[in-house]
């Protein structure tokens, strides 16, 4: 029989399977068969082919890496034993690894160094500048003293499986895969501002001409709740989101579902082409998605009230994809955040 631990890591399996099989690129003359391509040494993706996550692998990362504190002003050794950890298994599993180190400091939070760790999985397409980047992000820190095994352990768990996989099977890909572990999300979404605007805009988007796909933004994935209850929608989500709240409403909040957080008519092709596997696969994974479609949030900066009215919508890293502010390019970053909902989900 599984333990109750051992059942919320299957939700996290159920998605570490995703982007490995039927995340279409944006453009939609392109097939999948074009964005993944197979040699001889190499594994095609096509329907008989759907790389298995393993559980043991996904629990023993957490119990022996990713369950203890993991901030640098709470045990400083404790965070760089994780960036170590971290920084080895993308080396181990081939990914060409790099780090980004910054420095914050302001009146609400003493100095400290943030480092963002950053693996390509490289494409057929990485050596020129028509390569196309689907990213794949997931916060390392911690609150305070916590242990942060589902903040955000277990969004870094489900980022190193996929990682695992992609290497195991010796995937070739027409595009490149980016995964990056950022550092100091619980600050502030900070990792991924400097991530966003000191990386991945002048180095990628600008330098190399890389299109960019999206990012899918693992945050808080382990809950699973069945009981009655265990679901809570606050005021502003209420407000933002009443058709969704509506069904949380009459389904007797019940928490057991991941949330697909996106701007409608923005991010829709990604969170579509997600929602489409994950109800294509439904028999083995019978863990619910749901999408909260944000219709109030668009392209541009929102002001400071209107951010305010999406507090609980924002929490994460994704924020900073769709308002990054780089005077580089003038547009937004497609991005989504695949959540357990965090702290308005009960255990």
């Amino acid at each position: 029989m599984k333990s109750k631990f051992d059942s919320k890591l299957s939700f996290v399996e159920s998605f570490a399977e995703i982007p490995l099989t039927e995340l279409k690129p944006m453009n939609k003359s392109l097939s999948t068969k074009q964005l993944m391509t197979s040699s001889e040494s190499s594994h095609h993706f096509n329907d008989a082919f759907h790389p298995n996550a393993d559980i043991n692998r996904l629990k023993a990362n957490i119990e022996n890496n990713l369950s203890e504190t993991r901030n640098g002003l709470s045990n400083i050794s404790l965070k760089i034993i994780t960036q170590q950890w971290i920084v080895n298994t993308f080396n181990t599993n081939n990914l060409l690894t790099s780090t980004q180190k910054f420095t914050i400091s302001g009146h609400s939070t003493q100095e400290q160094e943030g480092l963002n760790i950053i693996g390509i999985y490289p494409g057929v397409y990485r050596s020129g500048p028509n390569d196309r980047l689907l990213l794949i992000g997931a916060h390392y820190d911690t609150v305070g003293n916590t242990s942060g095994v589902n903040d955000n352990g277990s969004g870094i768990s489900a980022l190193l499986e996929i990682i695992h996989l992609l290497n195991a099977y010796n995937c070739r890909l027409t595009y490149s895969l980016m995964f990056v572990a950022l550092d100091l999300e619980e600050y502030g979404a900070l990792g991924s501002k400097y991530f966003v605007n000191d990386y991945l805009i002048p180095n990628e988007l600008i330098e190399r001409k890389s299109q960019f796909i999206g990012a899918i933004i693992l945050d808080t994935i382990l809950n699973f709740n069945q009981t009655l209850g265990s679901q809570d929608i606050p005021y502003d989500i209420f407000k933002a989101l009443p058709k969704w709240s509506q069904h949380i409403k009459q389904t007797q909040f019940v928490g057991d579902f991941l949330a697909l957080i996106h701007r409608n008519n923005l991010d829709n092709e990604l969170s579509d082409s997600i929602t489409k596997f994950w109800r294509s696969h439904a028999k083995q994974m019978p863990y619910k998605l749901s999408k909260m479609s944000i219709n109030s949030l668009g392209n541009n900066i929102p002001d400071f009230k209107t951010l305010t009215n999406h507090a609980n919508l924002l929490r994460s890293d994704h924020i900073m994809f769709w308002y990054h502010n780089n005077p580089l390019i003038n547009t937004t970053l497609t991005a989504v955040l695949l959540t357990d909902t965090g702290i308005i989900h009960i255990t």
